[in-house]
C-alpha cells in the first residue's frame, strides 16, 4: 500500500491592475503581530525577552544599593511585567507545549530573581513563596475574562436595543 498523494494547493496570487501584490509572512495590526499560519504568538522568543527584559530593567531602576524588597519586586512583576508580556494572549489559541514551557522558565527566572533566591531553587516553591501561579493559568484567566466580556457585551447590546426601541 502506497502513501496517498495529496494535491498541492496552488499559491494565491493577488494582483492589482495586473501588478502582483506580494504576500507577507507576518502582519502587524494594532501592535499585534499576526502570522500567516495563524500561530499566536508568532515569535515566542520576543515574549520571553519581554518578560525578562522588562523585569530586569524595572528591578534595576527600583533597587538601590541594598536591592529591592521582594514584596516590591513581586508587586512590580505582577502589575507591570505580566500585563505587558501577556498583551493579546487571549488570541494565543495554538501555543505549543514547548513554547509554554519556555514561558514558564522565563516566569520562574523573574520570580527567583525578585525574591533573591538561588538559580537552582525549586520552581514550585518559588511560585508558592511569591503567591503566584503558573503562567499558563494566567493566560487561561485572561482568555476566560475576554470570553466573559464578549458575552457581557452581547447582553448589553440587546439591552440597549430594547431600551432604544421601547420609547
Amino acid at each position: 500500500m502506497g502513501r496517498k498523494r495529496s494535491k498541492a494547493i496552488p499559491a494565491r496570487q493577488i494582483a492589482y491592475d495586473s501588478t502582483p501584490i506580494p504576500e507577507a509572512a507576518n502582519d502587524k495590526h494594532l501592535g499585534i503581530i499576526q502570522s500567516i499560519s495563524g500561530k499566536y504568538p508568532s515569535d515566542i522568543d520576543a515574549v520571553k525577552q519581554t518578560i525578562r527584559g522588562t523585569f530586569l530593567s524595572l528591578s534595576q531602576k527600583v533597587s538601590g544599593r541594598s536591592g529591592a524588597n521582594p514584596h516590591t519586586a513581586i508587586k512590580l512583576y505582577k502589575t507591570a511585567v505580566i500585563p505587558k508580556a501577556l498583551f493579546d494572549c487571549e488570541l494565543w489559541n495554538s501555543i505549543s507545549i514547548a513554547d509554554m514551557q519556555q514561558l514558564e522558565v522565563a516566569h520562574h527566572f523573574c520570580l527567583k530573581r525578585a525574591q533573591g533566591l538561588p538559580h537552582l531553587t525549586r520552581s514550585d516553591m518559588v511560585l508558592g513563596l511569591a503567591g503566584m501561579t503558573f503562567i499558563e493559568a494566567l493566560i487561561d484567566l485572561q482568555k476566560l475574562a475576554f470570553l466573559g466580556s464578549l458575552a457581557h457585551y452581547a447582553t448589553l447590546i440587546q439591552a440597549n436595543r430594547a431600551i432604544r426601541f421601547s420609547f
